[in-house]
């Protein structure tokens, strides 16, 4: 759940009865006939485990409709938006947990996901294209934290729904962030380190007296 802390600072309440009620539905409607079981309730998010990658992305499609349906009663700051991340592999389990580097990259794509994607590696993608309704827009090659290969990435889509997504509403206030590093020479000399951080510092002072 995107921004939920934020969604909770300014009504604490109303937001965890909401959330708690999204997921029972998810839990009871949508994951049975999925091939799939919740294993875990994470606060603001959920671990789901699913027979094939086919049924993962069936869930996250129906998922994502049901949140767009309850939205359109809500304004814009107060409408659940969701990130989700989709990857195949083994796994390990005891009865709290699910355990495993596919656990883990699951995780990751979600955290690179923009709010309202759902993201799914190629491995999984490879498994679930057969007979699903959907469309897939290539990413390329992804890096995520602490992952020491690139996964290549694509995000998935209902047929017919848009590629862009609007950021959510609370991020439209946001002033671009801008970092500026030294420019490193392809050979060191001392003249051109000092020459990089001159260059470097006074970019910075432009652009921190813009007004935007």
């Amino acid at each position: 759940l995107v921004e939920s802390v934020r969604l909770i600072q300014e009504n604490e309440l109303e937001t965890i009865q909401r959330w708690i009620s999204f997921v029972d539905h998810i839990e009871e409607e949508i994951i049975p006939f999925c091939s799939g079981r919740l294993k875990k309730r994470l606060g603001d998010g959920l671990l789901i485990d699913f027979v094939e990658p086919r049924d993962a992305c069936t869930a996250a499609l129906r998922i994502q409709e049901r949140c767009v349906a309850d939205n359109r009663e809500r304004g814009p700051s107060d409408q659940f938006i969701l990130r989700m991340g989709i990857d195949v592999a083994q796994v390990f389990e005891d009865e709290h947990d699910l355990y495993g580097h596919g656990v883990n990259r699951a995780a990751r794509l979600m955290a690179i996901g923009r709010p309202g994607d759902i993201l799914i590696s190629s491995d999984a993608r490879a498994l679930a294209v057969a007979d699903l309704d959907a469309r897939f827009e290539d990413l390329g090659d992804c890096y995520l934290k602490h992952v020491t290969e690139p996964v290549r990435t694509y995000r998935v889509f209902l047929p017919g729904e848009s590629t862009t997504i609007s950021p959510a509403p609370a991020m439209l206030t946001l002033n671009p962030t801008l970092a500026v590093m030294p420019f490193s020479p392809r050979k060191f000399y001392s003249d051109h380190v000092i020459i990089g951080e001159i260059i470097s510092d006074e970019l910075i002072h432009l652009f921190s007296a813009s007004p935007i």
